[in-house]
């Protein structure tokens, strides 16, 4: 299978029904590719600056929990990601 997208350079690092956030090979800069759309980004400088960016997220309050999943919103910090974020509860 094939994509316009698609380059090994980027490394997938969530999934989400098909949408997942990239980690660039070479610049380790995060980017966001949509299941039906094309890879956009970047959105963070480092897969670091994402995970902080989750972490002050949870630690102001800035989630929902949907049945067995907690939602943290991307889309306010980084404008055009298209899709929230979702962290697995233990």
């Amino acid at each position: 299978m094939t994509s316009r997208w698609w380059n090994a350079i980027y490394i997938p690092v969530t999934e989400s029904d098909g949408n997942s956030f990239c980690v660039h090979q070479d610049t380790g800069a995060v980017y966001y590719h949509t299941h039906d759309g094309e890879l956009e980004g970047p959105f963070f400088a480092s897969w670091t600056d994402l995970l902080a960016t989750l972490a002050s997220k949870i630690e102001q309050g800035q989630f929902e929990v949907e049945h067995e999943t907690v939602w943290v919103g991307l889309s306010a910090a980084q404008p055009g990601v298209a899709a929230d974020g979702a962290v697995p509860r233990r």
